[in-house]
């Protein structure tokens, strides 16, 4: 067994150490005591009451993973006896456990109770959170019921918590900790006539959370409390509320009130979802009041707030005043506010001001009101600002809304602030349009991913009638495009770069009207300068067009030039109902309108002497399939250059023209060429079966004459008919010709033969055997002598005669 260790309890106070999981079934140790009589009794929980002195021991080496100890003791501050010194963590002597110290300080229901901590100070933890080094604080009242005031950690900045006829303040502590003292002392004090006062040093490196009591679950019905601020010289301070809830109210109204330096004794009382103040320059108190609630209702009060600090010298010490007229804007509001920032990052670098005690750090200011801010700042580049216009008109006969000028208030653009976004939200009344109109300053389309050269740039959609939204793009100044009717409600936002400055940026030529209703979703009007190029694309381009949308282009001509329109990209969508077209028609009352369906070609280049249409319209499609884009472009030129363009085109057409019918020739010849070649001779006894057989046509014997031999047989003579219907061929050497007309041509007619009787009854000289036998003979045949014009008759008079 383990040594006894002695504990003597003080007066007021009790221990108690029990298991860590009672209703568990625990290791084998126990707690041990030695009674009165020597005896060790053990058990599994110990209770030491107020007086007693008791040994004990443990009965494992690791009783820290197995008990707990609560040491609980009362304090009674009355008139007559309050410690006013530190609290003392007492008695001494416990074992090292996981251990809960508690204080129930009491005192009289009209006296205050003051906590106050010096080192360190609390920080008042959120819900769920809990303390790094595990060492937690926590404050209840006990005035009439037990609120928790809330949880706090060491090294913050609660300096002092008071409360109204007593507290209950725990201190846990784990096992591995050795604390020398409480950290804190009482005090009483005259009568608050609130729940509790905390008292709050604010840290200039550091933002404050705090919350409310019983947050989230809500603060008392009817019941008040205050926070005092301590704000150091030369910092400032400002409130924002991250979260807060109201209750249903029966009487009065949940609110909070601002004592702010110099403001004597009169608060300044604002709602939770008003904005709260902010550039605070000294002490300050801020005062949360409930109403009467609703007992049945499960809403109630609840606030969680952010304060933090700023550096005088850093907001600035000189200031300039800006004066910002919106009387005679309807429909606008301005919003300056600090660039995009978490709620949980240090101080804003800038604060707006319109009164030296009222600094917030963003600020909307509205139509038909006169205002004068200042800006306490380091760097105006820290703040943006944002503007909108509300133009909207339900009743087109109450509405008349013509060329009105869009151009921006100069006391709002003189600001010295960057301009994050001017947004004009266009509303037209039932059955109208809206024309936007740029005279001076026409627009261009920019590509996606893009900027735009010139200080000002619009972002432009529309709302179509089934809720989505068409996206047109950036435009910019310096192009082709001086009107854009759109068929619904329209948002502009006009953008500035940073070579934006504000005589040019205020200068932005746009005027908007409610027209006649139009069918088609959008219709652009595009003048395109001489000697110009301009492209144009569809609507939506990154995503591609929207089903069944009809846009069109109204190409402005001027006299004496020539438009040419060249498609340069197309992507077919995945129609699910009729098709995708195009139609040009050129404005003219003779003039044919050229469709184009999405299954066939873009259409060639086109030439225009006066103004036209480019129409497209889109088919129904699925949204996850391929959608419809159409890039064209439009080059402006005078008459004579356009001539002379369309006179190089068409002499270059017809020079290749001429180059490919010159190669076709070339090659057609060389294929004849090829296929002319010497053959092999055929046999074909129906060529010569058709001539009639006569006897004495030459004039020597079979034996002694060579025409029944060939060196060859041309196809061209037998087969000339079928092989060169149209083409004369040259007569070939060694070739027997019989005639001298186009071979290929009929069979020629055999000549007359005059018949001589002869007494000799010789055999026809051409055996069956011998004439169809080529170059065969077995003895030497002696050379023909190559004549064969000698017609045939006078050959055979001639022999005769001799």
């Amino acid at each position: 067994e383990l040594g006894m260790a002695s504990l003597e309890v003080g007066e007021d106070t009790t221990v108690k150490i029990q298991a860590a999981f009672p209703g568990t079934t625990a290791p084998d140790c126990d707690i041990c005591v030695m009674t009165s009589n020597s005896k060790v009794t053990c058990d599994f929980e110990l209770r030491i009451n107020s007086g007693e002195s008791v040994s004990y021991n443990f009965s494992c080496s690791n009783p820290e993973a197995v008990f707990t100890q609560t040491v609980e003791k009362n304090i009674v501050c009355s008139t007559d006896s309050c410690p006013t010194k530190a609290v003392e963590l007492q008695p001494s002597g416990l074992p090292s456990l996981n251990t809960t110290f508690i204080w129930n300080i009491t005192t009289d229901t009209n006296d205050g109770l003051g906590l106050s901590f010096s080192t360190p100070l609390l920080r008042q933890l959120k819900p769920s959170e809990t303390c790094q080094d595990s060492v937690t604080y926590g404050i209840s009242s006990l005035s009439t019921e037990a609120v928790n005031i809330g949880n706090f950690c060491g090294k913050g900045s609660v300096s002092r918590v008071t409360t109204q006829g007593g507290a209950r303040l725990t201190l846990q502590a784990p096992w591995n900790i050795q604390l020398n003292d409480s950290g804190f002392s009482i005090e009483k004090l005259t009568r608050i006539k609130t729940l509790c006062v905390i008292e709050v040093s604010l840290n200039p490196h550091s933002p404050v959370f705090l919350s409310s009591p019983n947050y989230p679950l809500g603060f008392p019905d009817d019941e008040l409390m205050t926070w005092k601020f301590l704000v150091p010289p030369t910092y400032s301070a400002s409130i924002l509320f991250l979260n807060y809830s109201h209750p249903d109210c029966i009487k009065d109204e949940a609110q909070v009130e601002y004592y702010l330096p110099n403001f004597d004794a009169n608060p300044r009382v604002m709602r939770l979802v008003d904005r709260q103040p902010a550039g605070i320059p000294g002490n300050f108190d801020l005062l949360l009041r409930n109403c009467e609630a609703d007992k049945q209702s499960s809403q109630s009060l609840s606030l969680h707030f952010k304060i933090e600090l700023h550096h005088n010298e850093t907001i600035g010490s000189t200031v300039e005043r800006y004066a910002v007229d919106l009387r005679s804007m309807k429909g606008i509001n301005v919003r300056i506010a600090q660039k995009t920032r978490s709620v949980d990052e240090m101080s804003p670098s800038c604060l707006i001001c319109l009164e030296p005690k009222d600094c917030v750090p963003h600020l909307t200011l509205n139509s038909e009101n006169v205002y004068e801010i200042y800006f306490r700042c380091d760097k105006l580049a820290d703040l943006v600002m944002t503007a909108n216009i509300d133009i909207a008109c339900t009743n087109v006969s109450s509405c008349s809304f013509t060329n009105f000028s869009s151009d921006l208030p100069k006391s709002v653009f003189h600001l010295p602030l960057e301009l994050e976004g001017f947004t004009w939200n266009l509303s037209p009344p039932p059955q109208t349009s809206v024309e936007l109109q740029f005279n001076r300053r026409k627009l261009q389309q920019v590509p996606p991913g893009q900027k735009c050269n010139g200080p000002i740039y619009y972002d432009i959609s529309s709302t179509l009638e089934g809720g989505e939204t068409s996206v047109l793009g950036m435009l910019c100044p310096g192009g082709s495009i001086e009107k854009i009717k759109v068929k619904s409600n329209v948002t502009i936002v006009l953008k500035t770069s940073d070579s934006a400055n504000g005589s040019e940026s205020l200068d932005l030529d746009l005027a908007v009207s409610f027209i006649p209703y139009i069918r088609e979703n959008y219709i652009f009007t595009v003048s395109p300068e001489a000697e110009t190029s301009t492209n144009l694309w569809t609507p939506d381009w990154e995503t591609g067009l929207l089903p069944n949308m009809f846009i069109s282009w109204d190409i402005q001509v001027p006299p004496e030039q020539v438009a040419m329109l060249t498609f340069l990209n197309k992507t077919k969508p995945s129609c699910k109902s009729l098709f995708s077209r195009i139609s040009l028609k050129e404005q003219t009352a003779e003039a044919e309108e050229l469709n184009n369906r999405d299954d066939e070609p873009l259409p060639m280049p086109q030439h225009f002497h006066h103004s036209f249409w480019v129409n497209i319209s889109n088919c129904e499609s699925d949204p996850e399939d391929q959608s419809m884009r159409v890039l064209f472009s439009v080059i402006m030129s005078t008459a004579n250059s356009a001539d002379l363009l369309y006179i190089i085109i068409s002499a270059v057409a017809a020079c290749l023209l001429l180059l490919s019918i010159i190669v076709c020739i070339i090659c057609i010849k060389k294929r004849r060429k090829e296929r002319r070649q010497t053959p092999i001779g055929i046999y074909n006894d129906s060529a010569m079966n058709r001539v009639t057989v006569q006897h004495g046509l030459f004039h020597k014997g079979r034996q002694d004459n060579e025409s029944h031999i060939y060196a060859v047989i041309d196809d061209t003579m037998i087969y000339g008919l079928a092989t060169e219907p149209k083409e004369p061929t040259i007569a070939e050497v060694d070739v027997y010709r019989p005639f001298e007309g186009r071979i290929g041509d009929s069979p020629p007619v055999t000549p007359p033969v005059y018949f001589r009787k002869k007494d000799s009854d010789e055999d026809f000289p051409m055996v069956h055997n011998e004439l169809y036998t080529f170059l065969t003979h077995n003895k030497e045949v002696p050379k023909s002598n190559g004549q064969t014009n000698v017609p045939l008759l006078e050959e055979t008079e001639k022999e005769s005669s001799d």
